[in-house]
């Protein structure tokens, strides 16, 4: 349905607005878009209940270009590689566990488990077994951009908390889509 259309897209195309962005969205415009965000999490179940999920517990596989990150085998052409990723996230202490595995040029894999939470922080590396946890708190945004990682979280904290204003629709595969 094109709710779900647009709920997707905003999950792709939601940026940072600049200060005082929002104080030139027309007032239509910032109703337009709480409508869009209020009819997609209507789609999902509502607000209610997606907050009311404890544990979301994601994970995918694809490929990442390390020449991107000045780790590939050239800087003048790409290395791609197989790229799995989970993300688990305690919603209610907002505690996330990130963990990636991606194998290196020396036919090593990096497979790392990263904790952020209110009390603690830490890693594990899985390739040893050897990891710390610290009594030291996560920086609350970055455990935030990590549970925006979960669409539905993105989009229940975009109509709850954020400033948002609709920037019209876009065609994509023939498809029209709402942009926030």
């Amino acid at each position: 349905s094109r709710i779900h259309r647009a709920c997707i897209l905003f999950v792709g195309l939601i940026c940072a607005q600049p200060a005082g962005a929002q104080d030139s969205a027309s007032a239509a415009d910032r109703a337009r878009a709480r409508q869009v965000l209020a009819a997609a999490l209507e789609a999902l179940g509502g607000a209610e209940r997606i907050a009311g999920i404890g544990t979301w517990d994601l994970e995918g596989v694809g490929s990442e270009n390390l020449s991107a990150e000045a780790q590939g085998e050239s800087p003048d052409r790409p290395t791609w590689r197989t790229h799995e990723e989970r993300v688990v996230i305690d919603a209610r202490t907002m505690t996330v566990a990130w963990q990636r595995r991606t194998p290196r040029n020396d036919n090593s894999t990096r497979w790392r488990r990263m904790i952020y939470g209110p009390d603690r922080t830490g890693f594990v590396d899985l390739n040893s077994g050897v990891g710390v946890l610290r009594p030291a708190a996560a920086p609350p945004a970055r455990t935030r951009g990590l549970a925006r990682r979960v669409p539905h979280l993105l989009l229940l904290e975009a109509a709850t908390t954020a400033r948002t204003r609709w920037g019209g629709e876009r065609m994509i595969d023939g498809m029209p889509h709402d942009m926030l």
